[in-house]
C-alpha cells in the first residue's frame, strides 16, 4: 500500500473536558491531508460537547449518547469510519509531532497492524521518561504483554472485517485481546521505529487499582484464546494479587520514598541503552534569580518535547536562605556535589549545564557537555562578584573551549562570549529566554493590589549591579516632586553584598514608602506587573532582562539604560535612557504617569510571541540531537 489512504482517527471521550481540546488541536494540527476525524461522547455532564462544538469545522462526524464503555464507543466509531486505516486517539492523547501521519504513510505497508512507540506523559503533558514498549515490537512476546499502544497503531479496515469488533466482555484490556486474536489469525504487524503518539498516564488502567483489573482482565484473554491453561490462569492470578498486597504493605509502612526510587531505577534501566540528555539543575540551590527560572523553564519544556530520554539531576543542598557560615559551607557542599554527576551519565549521553557551573571532573574526564553562559559581568567586573565566581571565572575559558556547545540569551551575550573567551560564534547558540504560561493568561488584578495604589516597580535581586541605589535617588527626586501618593516596591531575592542596598533603603528619606517584597511567587507576577505604573530597570548591565518581557507582556511600560542586551528591547516599546541622569529618569517617569501611558497591543503581542521557552526548548534540543549524532 502507498499513496495517499484515507485515515480514521476516533476520539472516545466522556467528561474530558480537562483535556479534549488538547487532542483535537493534536489531530488538527497533522499536515496529512486526508483525514477524517470522528469523536464518540458518552452523554457526558460536563464542558465536553461545548468543546465539541467549538472544533466542529473540523470533525467530520460526532455523537453523544450513553454507551457501555470505552470499547462500545470504539466499536461505535469503527461502524462510522470510511477510511482505509483506523487510529484510536482517545481523549487526553495526541500525535507526537505535526508531520507524524505523514511520516508514516510514505513508506509502503502490506494490509494489516501498523504500530509505534508512544511516550507516558503525566496531567500537565510533561513526559516520564518512559516510552511503551521499552523495546522493539520485533522482541515483545503478546503472551507475556501488551507491548502494543492504540494511540500508536493503525488497523487497516479489512483487519476488522476478518476478526470483528472489540469485545465488551473486557472493560480494560479489549483492545489486547483484539491483538491476540489477530495474531492467531496472522495479521501482519508492522513496527514504526519511532515515537507515534503520547499517552497520557490517568486512565482507568494506570491506576493501582486498575492495574489490578487489568492484570486479571489479560491473564482471562490468554486463558480464553487458549495461550494458557487453567492451572496456570489460577497461578497468575493468585501470583499477582499477593505481589499487589505486598506492594500496597510496602508503600504504607515505607511511603513514597521507596517507591519514587524504584521509579527512578526502573526509568534508569529502561535507558540504559539509550542516548539521554542530562539537565543539572544544581543552581536551584544557589539562587531562584534569572539563571534558575532560565533553568526550570527550559528543563520542563525540554521533558514535554524531546524525544530523546531527558533525565533532571537535583543537588540537595541549598544555600539561598541561608546567611553567614551556613551559606557559605551550603554554597560549597553544592559545588562538590555537583562533581559527583560526572559519574551519572554514560560517555555517549550530554549533559546541558543551564548555568555557567561545570563540575571539574566533566572537563578532566572528557565528558560530553552544553554549557550556558549567561553574561561575561563577574568576568569583566571580578571585584562585584563573589569569592566562588571569581574561582569559577578562572576555569570559564577553558570550560566554553571543551563544551560541545555554548548557549546564551541574547546577541549582545554572543558577541561578547566569542570575543572575551576566544569562541567561535558557529559554535555559540542564542536562545532567548521566554514569557511563563502565567504571563499568558488573564487574571483578576484586584486580588493582590489595591485600586488606588500607585506605584513604580523594580523586580530582580537585590545586589549592586542591578543599581538600586540609583533607582532610590530617582525616587527621592519624584517623591519631592509632589508625587505624594507614589511608592516604591521592590521584588526579589536577597543576593551577594545587598547590605549597602539595605542601608540605603533604611537612611532613605522616603523608607516608609519604599516596599521591600523579597521573593514573590510566580503566580503573584503579572498583577504586580500590571498594576504597576512602571517597570524601572536601571541595571549597568544583563545579558538579558527577563523582567523587562515580563512587564510589556501585561502592557507596562519599562525604562531601561541604554547599555548591553538591555538595547536590544527598544523595538519592543521600552524607554531607552542614555545617561544615568536621575534627573531624565524622574522627568521620563513623570510623563508615564501624568499620560497613563500603556504599551501598544502590537509589542504586547509581539513580546508574547517572539519570547517563548518552548521555541527556545526546540532549538535547543534540535541542536542537541544533532551533536549527538
Amino acid at each position: 500500500m502507498k499513496g495517499n489512504p484515507k485515515i480514521s482517527i476516533i476520539t472516545v471521550v466522556f467528561n474530558g473536558e480537562e483535556y479534549l481540546e488538547k487532542t483535537i488541536q493534536s489531530v488538527m494540527n497533522q499536515d496529512y491531508n486526508n483525514i477524517e476525524y470522528i469523536v464518540i461522547d458518552g452523554d457526558s455532564t460536563d464542558d465536553t460537547v461545548d468543546i465539541i462544538k467549538r472544533y466542529e469545522h473540523c470533525v467530520d462526524y460526532w455523537i453523544s449518547e450513553p454507551d457501555f464503555g470505552i470499547y462500545d464507543a470504539m466499536n461505535k466509531g469503527i461502524d462510522l469510519a470510511n477510511g482505509e486505516w483506523i487510529n484510536f486517539m482517545n481523549v487526553g492523547d495526541g500525535f507526537c509531532r505535526k508531520s507524524t501521519i505523514s511520516n508514516i504513510f510514505n513508506k509502503e505497508y502490506c494490509d494489516g497492524i501498523i504500530t509505534g512507540f508512544v511516550k507516558i506523559v503525566d496531567s500537565y503533558g510533561v513526559w516520564k521518561g518512559y516510552r511503551h514498549p521499552n523495546q522493539r515490537l520485533s522482541h515483545c512476546d503478546l503472551a507475556i504483554e501488551n507491548c502494543i499502544a492504540h494511540q500508536a497503531t493503525f488497523i487497516n479496515i479489512n483487519v476488522f472485517d476478518c476478526i470483528g469488533r472489540f469485545s465488551l466482555n473486557y472493560k480494560v484490556q479489549a483492545d489486547y485481546d483484539f491483538w491476540i486474536k489477530a495474531k492467531k489469525m496472522k495479521v501482519k504487524f508492522q513496527f514504526v521505529n519511532e515515537d507515534v503518539a503520547y499517552f497520557l498516564d490517568n486512565g482507568i488502567s494506570s491506576s493501582r487499582a486498575g492495574h489490578l483489573k487489568s492484570i486479571v482482565e489479560r491473564n482471562s484473554i490468554l486463558y480464553d484464546n487458549r495461550y494458557i491453561y487453567k492451572p496456570r490462569f489460577m497461578f497468575n492470578i493468585l501470583f499477582e494479587w499477593l505481589k499487589f498486597i505486598f506492594k500496597t504493605l510496602v508503600r504504607f509502612f515505607l511511603g513514597r520514598t521507596l517507591s519514587k526510587f524504584i521509579s527512578k531505577n526502573n526509568l534508569i534501566k529502561a535507558n540504559k541503552e539509550r542516548k539521554k540528555i542530562v539537565v543539572d539543575l544544581s543552581v536551584k540551590g544557589a539562587t531562584l534569580a534569572g539563571v534558575y527560572v532560565f533553568a526550570n523553564n527550559m528543563q520542563k519544556e525540554m521533558r514535554k518535547i524531546s524525544n530523546t530520554p531527558i533525565l533532571v539531576y537535583n543537588n540537595p543542598f541549598n544555600a539561598k536562605s541561608k546567611k553567614g557560615l551556613r551559606r557559605k559551607v551550603s554554597s560549597i557542599l553544592r559545588i562538590l556535589y555537583m562533581e559527583i554527576l560526572v559519574f551519572f551519565p554514560k560517555k555517549k549521553d550530554i549533559v546541558f549545564f543551564p548555568a555557567p557551573e561545570v563540575p571539574f571532573l566533566f572537563i578532566l574526564f572528557k565528558r560530553n557537555y552544553v554549557v550556558t553562559i549567561h553574561d561575561l559581568f563577574s568576568w569583566k567586573s571580578p571585584k562585584a562578584t563573589t569569592f566562588t565566581a571569581k574561582w569559577r571565572n578562572k576555569l570559564l575559558p577553558y570550560v566554553a573551549k571543551k563544551s560541545k556547545l555554548v548557549c546564551t540569551v541574547s546577541e549582545f551575550s554572543k558577541r561578547d562570549i566569542s570575543s572575551l573567551l576566544d569562541v567561535d560564534l558557529d559554535k555559540i547558540l542564542v536562545i532567548p529566554n521566554g514569557l511563563s504560561e502565567n504571563f499568558l493568561t488573564s487574571f483578576d488584578n484586584k486580588k493582590h493590589c489595591k485600586s488606588n495604589e500607585s506605584y513604580i516597580l523594580h523586580v530582580g535581586s537585590i545586589e549592586p549591579r542591578k543599581n538600586i541605589t540609583f533607582l532610590l535617588e530617582v525616587f527621592l527626586l519624584l517623591k519631592n516632586n509632589n508625587n505624594n501618593n507614589l511608592k516604591l516596591i521592590l521584588t526579589g531575592s536577597e543576593s551577594w553584598n545587598c547590605h549597602s542596598v539595605f542601608q540605603a533603603i533604611k537612611s532613605h528619606r522616603f523608607s516608609n514608602d519604599i516596599i521591600v517584597k523579597g521573593y514573590v511567587d510566580d503566580d503573584d507576577l503579572p498583577v504586580l506587573y500590571k498594576n504597576a505604573k512602571a517597570l524601572v530597570f536601571p541595571s549597568i548591565e544583563e545579558g538579558f532582562g527577563i523582567p523587562v518581557i515580563e512587564a510589556l507582556s501585561q502592557g507596562t511600560p519599562v525604562l531601561i539604560h541604554d547599555n548591553t542586551a538591555l538595547s536590544e528591547f527598544e523595538g519592543y516599546g521600552a524607554t531607552i535612557i542614555k545617561k544615568f541622569d536621575a534627573i531624565k529618569w524622574k522627568q521620563e517617569i513623570e510623563i508615564i504617569i501624568n499620560n497613563s501611558i500603556r504599551v501598544s497591543e502590537n509589542n504586547i503581542m509581539k513580546v508574547r510571541n517572539n519570547f517563548s521557552w518552548k521555541l527556545s526548548a526546540e532549538v535547543l534540543i534540535q541542536k542537541i540531537n544533532s551533536i549527538m549524532k
